[in-house]
């Protein structure tokens, strides 16, 4: 959001120690005074606000990665935190699940007409590599080496990789019919058992990266327990080891 400074400062900070190439995309603010408001509540009203904007916003995002052809993206809230290995983690996943969840028949493969020519279905859609579920450290693992496993209940989207295909899936499977949370809508399609319809979802059984709710404890809408930091918190690293980006800085940078 735009006023969320404090949290562009935050999560900058950490990006810059981790080398991640990172694009900030400002989220959807769903109010009574935006145009479209009454056709975008019609028959929502149990939906909140903040909900439906998380919804959009995520939209808005898949619909960026299939314009610009980005292959492979990763997704983050702007209140996460992260092990200090995560790049070196989500490469190592990359790496192992190259191929692995096709050729093992996991999924189906998929290549939308839409896409650029020559692009190959990596055999994935989603990886959750933040999550907030129990239920995720209850699967099989897909490659022995790793803490990893067929996604379950991937609840919270604390971050995610998403294929080029997983994002016009996602956009052809939900788009922007706004059914409900955004996870639990995920969730739906993870749990369909029609190879043709079921998003092909994997999850760190571990999650290595949280959202710092203890940060943000006076966040409209959020009702969910504070929770606690990754183990290995970056974030908890630069705080004491270095130091964070102040508001003005950020604001000089544009972001």
């Amino acid at each position: 959001m735009k006023d969320r400074v404090d949290r562009r400062a935050r999560v900058k900070s950490l990006f810059d120690h981790t080398g991640l190439d990172v694009e900030f995309s400002m989220g959807v603010e769903v109010n009574p005074q935006m145009k479209g408001y009454k056709e975008l509540n019609a028959g929502k009203p149990h939906i909140r606000d903040n909900q439906k904007g998380c919804w959009l916003s995520h939209v808005k995002v898949w619909r960026d990665i299939i314009r610009n052809g980005h292959e492979i993206s990763t997704i983050f809230e702007d209140d996460v935190d992260f092990s200090m290995n995560i790049h070196y983690k989500i490469h190592y996943a990359l790496d192992l699940m190259n191929g692995t969840a096709t050729k093992n028949n996991i999924s189906q493969e998929f290549v939308p007409k839409d896409l650029k020519p020559g692009y190959k279905d990596p055999g994935w859609d989603l990886m959750f590599f933040g999550h907030c579920s129990i239920f995720e450290d209850r699967g099989i693992f897909v490659v022995n080496d790793i803490d990893f496993v067929p996604a379950t209940k991937p609840y919270c989207n604390h971050g995610y990789l998403i294929s080029l295909v997983g994002a016009r899936r996602l956009i052809d499977l939900m788009g922007e019919m706004i059914v409900g949370p955004l996870d639990l809508a995920i969730i739906r399609e993870v749990e369909k058992t029609d190879p043709k319809e079921k998003l092909r979802a994997f999850s760190f059984r571990v999650p290595i990266a949280k959202q710092r709710r203890d940060l943000y404890k006076n966040d409209e809408g959020v009702r969910a327990p504070i929770f606690e930091a990754p183990e290995g918190s970056l974030l908890d690293h630069v705080t004491k080891y270095s130091r964070l980006y102040t508001h003005k800085e950020i604001v000089n940078m544009g972001l």
